[in-house]
């Protein structure tokens, strides 16, 4: 059903544009809060973690109470919708037409 809804194709088109380039910047009680092992910066232990994941440490320096946000910009969300590309807003507009 979900690829028959035309709402969803009309979502498409309203989140994409305003959403794909946008900076994310977690709040205070947004962040994932957690210790890194001993002897480690939260940078340096979140390192292998980010080659791969979505989001950013906010204090990478840190040896205690790491800030962790799931996401970085607008297009790491976008992709949790199932929009992974730019050009799917475009798809989203001219299908609800």
């Amino acid at each position: 059903m979900y690829y028959l809804d035309p709402f969803n194709y009309l979502m498409q088109g309203l989140l994409t544009f305003p959403m794909w380039n946008a900076k994310v910047e977690c709040k205070p009680h947004e962040y994932g809060l957690f210790d890194p092992p001993q002897g480690l910066t939260c940078g340096e232990y979140l390192a292998p973690f980010l080659t791969y994941a979505t989001g950013y440490v906010n204090n990478p320096n840190a040896t205690t109470a790491c800030e962790y946000c799931g996401y970085r910009k607008g297009s790491e969300y976008l992709a949790t919708l199932n929009i992974k590309r730019k050009i799917d807003g475009w798809k989203g507009i001219l299908i609800t037409l």
